[in-house]
């Protein structure tokens, strides 16, 4: 899974501070972090979206995000594209902002980059390959299943070599799709 990052500040009211301990103290940025700052996390009770803006304790494990304060890390988990939908709560400019950004998606593969436009429409390119559009629901599930096979995934049910690409990627499976589909030049 790719993980979504924003510009914290554009969903900040204050300036908060951004690492602590388990006493409060600010701190410099610990080496390692579940969360950061400007992490998209989906809350799980509230079913809502939020950006992680800061108060980050690694010791204490909780974090502040503007949608819902404070939250411990039980509460959260890293926010998928296919998260946002009807029923979930979040800010529309975190929506668009993240449907504008390019992810890099294969950094040793020639600085392939994609980014996702609707549930079933995304853009990939590349250092040789112009941005191509890459419609998942104009294609057959044969014509599917005929590139996904190469890279170990089924439409069907797991099978010697292949596994069900919707249930090991559930939300981002279509993302998967597009981007086997645009490294076999459709």
């Amino acid at each position: 899974m790719k993980k979504i990052q924003v510009n914290a500040k554009n969903y900040a009211l204050f300036e908060y501070e951004k690492y602590h301990n388990d006493k409060g103290d600010v701190i410099k940025k610990p080496k390692k972090l579940t969360y950061d700052i400007g992490d998209v996390v989906y809350i799980k009770k509230e079913k809502a979206i939020g950006v992680v803006l800061g108060c980050i304790g690694e010791e204490t494990q909780e974090l502040r995000t503007d949608m819902s304060g404070m939250v411990c890390y039980t509460q959260i988990r890293l926010a998928e594209r296919g998260d946002f939908k009807k029923g979930v709560k979040f800010d529309k400019r975190l929506l668009s902002e993240i449907q504008a950004q390019w992810v890099v998606t294969d950094s040793d593969d020639n600085n392939q980059q994609g980014r996702q436009i609707t549930d079933v429409l995304f853009e990939f390119k590349d250092d040789i390959t112009e941005a191509t559009v890459i419609d998942v629901s104009g294609f057959t599930n044969g014509e599917i299943e005929g590139v996904i096979n190469g890279y170990g995934y089924t439409l069907h049910k797991d099978k010697k070599g292949l596994q069900n690409i919707h249930k090991l990627y559930e939300n981002e499976a279509n993302w998967i799709i597009a981007e086997c589909m645009f490294e076999q030049g459709y």
